[in-house]
Parts: structure tokens; sequence; C-alpha cells
């Protein structure tokens, strides 16, 4: 795995360049205050620092393959999640498809259930928060109005 995860650092770090140079091309800052580019800049700098995490901890690493077994077993069940899951955003509401979609990739990844149904809870209730309560965002709603 040390291998993939350098591959995909190196990645995520010429992705989080672009996003920070991007960010400065639009302006970081206008008149007295944030500009448009101001978000891309900080979004790509911690890109890039969470880049540089993944190299350095990979250093360490003995496995040298690149897709270990089971790999894409694992990419194609948490993708075929994600999918399910904007599938039912619109009848189950976002925040109960994001709570399923979370509590499988706990539960396939290994949680206990204990595990698997903190996750859920948690992740719901910070999106909710974050999002509905503080930022002011409308999620789909579904069928239980939630």
């Amino acid at each position: 795995m040390r291998r993939a995860n350098q591959a995909a650092a190196l990645c995520l770090l010429a992705l989080a360049v672009y996003i920070s140079v991007t960010g400065l091309v639009m302006g970081y800052y206008e008149k007295s205050a944030p500009g448009p580019g101001f978000l891309p800049f900080w979004i790509g700098v911690f890109l890039g620092l969470s880049s540089l995490g993944i190299l350095w901890e990979s250093r360490s690493s003995k496995d040298a393959s690149l897709f270990p077994p089971g790999a894409f077993r694992t990419l194609f069940a948490i993708t075929g999640a994600g999918a399910a899951a904007i599938g039912l955003s619109s009848t189950l509401g976002l925040l109960l498809a994001l709570a399923l979609l979370a509590g499988f990739a706990a539960r396939f990844l290994g949680a206990s259930w204990s595990q698997t149904a903190v996750t859920a809870v948690a992740i719901t209730v910070t999106f909710y928060f974050l999002f509905v309560r503080f930022l002011m965002v409308s999620f789909p709603t579904g069928i239980l109005g939630i």
C-alpha cells in the first residue's frame, strides 16, 4: 500500500498547488474583504499539508505493493454505496442517506456495530449543525421529512 499512498499523495499535492494558485489568480483579497479566491487558496493549503502528511507516514510502511488484495473490492463497494446514497437522497433525504452511507462504510471497513452507530450518528449530526444550522444550506428532504 506504500506505493499507492505515495502516488495518491503526489496527485493530491499537485491538485493542492493548482487549487492554491487558482485561488490567488481569482483574487485573494479585494477591497478590504476576502475575495473569491480566499477559500480555494486555503483549501489548497490544507490539502497540500494533508498530502505531505500522507507522504511522511507512507515512508515507514513496509508493504510496497501498489494494489493490495481486496483494494478493488473496497473501491467498488464504497463507490457503489456512495452512488446509492446519492440516488436515495431524493427519496430518503440527504441526511438519512449520509447516515446510511457512513454506516455502511464504517461496517464494511471493519467497525463494530457500536462504532458503526456512533459514526453514522456523528456524521449526520455534524452535517446537520454545520450546514443546515450554521451555514443555512437547505438539504433535500425525503419522505420522512428529514
